[in-house]
């Protein structure tokens, strides 16, 4: 079975968000397995696809967020993976939750947060 790796979600624009992800290295075909994007409103669902099935795609773009401009709004994705010949089929991430729109930690904030842990701790005991 294919095994999707790296899922993320990006936007530059507010009319959609970009979900992508990649694939890790196997020696089955990766034509043989269809891919479906499904949303949710919770991390942990209930989840609804919003894609068709895709061959040999990694990429999907979601229009129906059009209109939104609330931060505090979040969708949660998920892939699913189906083998078209034996019909098993398998979700990705497999923890059981959703993948968000979410940008990498900025390495400034980042060290001023162990920053001030550090003075928190020491100073304070």
């Amino acid at each position: 079975m294919l095994k999707v790796v790296n899922i993320r979600v990006r936007s530059f624009d507010l009319s959609h968000l970009d979900v992508h992800w990649n694939v890790a290295d196997t020696n089955e075909d990766a034509r043989a397995f269809t891919f479906i994007v499904e949303k949710a409103v919770n991390e942990t669902g209930p989840f609804s696809p919003i894609s068709t099935s895709m061959i040999d795609l990694y990429h999907f773009r979601d229009t129906t967020v059009r209109g939104r401009h609330s931060f505090y709004h979040k969708l949660y994705y998920r892939v699913r993976v189906t083998n078209r010949e034996t019909a098993a089929t398998r979700v990705f991430p497999d923890t059981g939750l959703g993948v968000r729109l979410a940008a990498k930690p900025d390495l400034i904030a980042l060290e001023m947060a162990r920053n001030v842990r550090l003075k928190l701790e020491e100073l304070s005991g």
